[in-house]
């Protein structure tokens, strides 16, 4: 027996000993690269005096500034801020922003089994495993198995609580983060002190990028908005695995190319307030020139802004419309301005088309195009910048199915937080039924037998069924954002109640803040310790928002889900935004 307590004493001696041996070359204690970071109680025992006497002291405070932390361990600033230095590079301690103050919390690994009480598609949709997130990411889509497989190993998860600070202005650039759940908020500190919001980023944006490329270091500070989970891999491995795989680091300047060439479009034709809408014809003689005739009168007549009216390709404007082939724009009675731009032979369609965009852009605040399906899949920067696109087709079976197809072709283009796309089904003939019976489009114009020639119609002579129509569409212009909250109808953990009252409080909070609000039922299954999977129904209570009203309530809608979650004695509630999901 005590030969067995000797061996077992000496294993120990021997696993201390090497642990040291690794924090004294600066290496940290092997853990499995999947674990989320934090710290192990065990990993106190290895700390210096003052690095465990400042864990101590932040483990019994929420929050702490460097203030209160200098005093409590005895150290001038400069060597406590060099301790948590430390502590943050080992993930040991976490910096927080409350009301603009940098404060510093410990972050213990939590090691605690929780029942999951939400929908098991939205289990499914937050517990995927790294390599299925990363390989549904157009960084990463072009990988084999095995080289997603590699690249994943390098990949450490990491949890960060509300308000934790992720990325720090002025601070080096030392990896590069992609969000796989929740959202960040990306802010500047200005000469003031102050901290300015310059945008949200959501599950499967990336940053950190800039500051490794450059070598600059970084420009904004990065916070938790809501519990994030993010992946994180080192500026070493992040340089290796653009030298391996050339189809990294394209898709990457891709992207930085789409944001360099957004943000140059928006400084140099003022566009941060313009808006652009695509009429597509999805068939010959679809009537889509007539709709968008009609979108250019009431949207210049509403606004009361400038508004240009553009057709591609070839059609003979001059004619239709009464003026000189030679005009390049022509005054309409009816406020909008056609344009006419010259035809060069030497340049293809699709190049005069982009060339005309960038001359038309910086003219207009509102821009209506008329153009065919197969010259809308060939221009793949108007269909990112656009603000509606309307898809115009008939009543027939067939044309519905053409029209689905090129949606699909233009959905990997549409940015869903700027772009809304709606189906027009348009009655060009008195005589055709409609063939439409088991599908609803968004909307439907009847035929029209009152319709003026086109060089004549003006917003008081349009048909009401046409004017009704284009009012709808264009009371949706910057709703392209939405936000939904998740309600169960339990209490704690398996007490059944009714929770009306919740959803009926959730509306009226959504609705007062966003315009309005919906609400739905589903079913969920949720994972309970005790009794297996649990079938459970769920309220969705959802609103449709522009960008930035969903930027100036988001903040509201995460305090309002800490409530409701303290209040339903939930241990996490699910928020949707954008159609990507996060737990609060």
């Amino acid at each position: 027996m005590a030969q067995a307590d000797s061996n077992s004493e000496d294993a120990l001696d021997d696993l201390v000993g090497r642990v040291k041996s690794r924090r004294a070359e600066g290496r940290r204690p092997f853990v499995p690269t999947q674990q989320l970071g934090g710290l192990r109680p065990s990993e106190i025992l290895f700390m210096s005096g003052e690095q465990k006497k400042l864990i101590y002291y932040l483990s019994h405070q929420q929050y702490a500034n460097i203030e209160d932390i200098e005093q409590a361990i005895e150290l001038d600033q400069a060597e406590t801020l060099k301790i948590l230095s430390a502590l943050k590079d080992e993930g040991y301690v976490h910096e927080v922003l409350v009301n603009g103050d940098i404060l510093y919390r410990v972050k213990f690994v939590d090691t605690s089994k929780k029942n999951n009480r939400l929908p098991q598609e939205l289990l499914n949709a937050l517990s995927i495993d790294s390599d299925a997130f990363l390989h549904q990411l157009p960084l990463f889509k072009k990988l084999t198995e095995m080289e997603l497989g590699f690249i994943s190993q390098k990949f450490k998860q990491e949890h960060y609580a509300r308000n934790d600070v992720i990325v720090r202005q002025g601070e080096p650039a030392k990896s590069f983060f992609i969000i796989k759940s929740g959202v960040v908020a990306v802010s500047n500190l200005s000469s003031s002190g102050v901290y300015n919001l310059i945008r949200y980023l959501e599950q499967g944006d990336f940053f950190g990028e800039s500051g490794l490329l450059t070598g600059q270091s970084t420009s904004a500070t990065i916070i938790a908005f809501t519990p994030v989970d993010i992946l994180v891999v080192n500026k070493d491995d992040f340089y290796t695995m653009l030298a391996k795989h050339v189809g990294i680091a394209i898709e990457l300047a891709r992207t930085l190319a789409y944001r360099l060439s957004d943000m140059n479009t928006r400084l140099a034709n003022k566009l941060i307030d313009s808006s652009l809408f695509l009429v597509v014809s999805t068939r010959k003689q679809s009537g889509a020139s007539a709709i968008a005739n009609a979108m250019a009168l009431m949207i210049a007549a509403s606004t009361k802004a400038s508004t240009g009216l553009l057709e591609f390709p070839g059609k003979e404007l001059p004619s239709i419309y009464g003026f000189p082939p030679t005009n390049e724009i022509y005054d309409h009675p009816g406020g909008v301005q056609i344009l006419n731009p010259k035809n060069v032979a030497e340049i293809s369609e699709i190049a005069q088309a982009t060339l005309i965009m960038d001359q038309v852009s910086a003219q207009f605040k509102n821009i209506v195009i008329c153009i065919s399906w197969e010259l809308a899949q060939q221009l793949e920067a108007l269909i990112r910048s656009a603000s509606q696109i309307v898809m115009v087709t008939s009543p027939h079976r067939e044309d519905w199915e053409h029209t689905k197809e090129v949606i699909a072709s233009l959905k990997p283009y549409i940015r869903a937080n700027k772009t809304r796309l709606f189906t027009l089904v348009n009655h060009t003939h008195p005589n055709v039924s409609n063939e439409l019976t088991e599908t609803t489009p968004d909307f439907a114009v009847p035929f029209l037998s009152s319709l003026p020639v086109i060089a004549e119609r003006r917003v008081e002579n349009l048909p009401e069924p046409l004017t009704r129509v284009i009012s709808a569409i264009f009371d949706l212009l910057g709703y392209t954002n939405q936000i939904g909250v998740y309600l169960p109808t339990t209490i704690g953990v398996d007490q059944r109640a009714n929770t009306s009252a919740y959803v009926e409080k959730t509306l009226s909070f959504m609705g007062k803040i966003f315009g309005g609000a919906t609400h739905e039922q589903v079913q969920g299954v949720w994972n309970s310790q005790d009794a297996g999977l649990v079938g459970e129904d769920i309220h969705l209570v959802r609103s449709f928002c522009s960008q930035s009203v969903l930027d100036k309530h988001m903040g509201e809608v995460v305090d309002y889900v800490e409530v409701l979650k303290q209040e339903l004695q939930q241990e996490a509630m699910a928020l949707e935004v954008n159609q990507k999901l996060m737990l609060i």
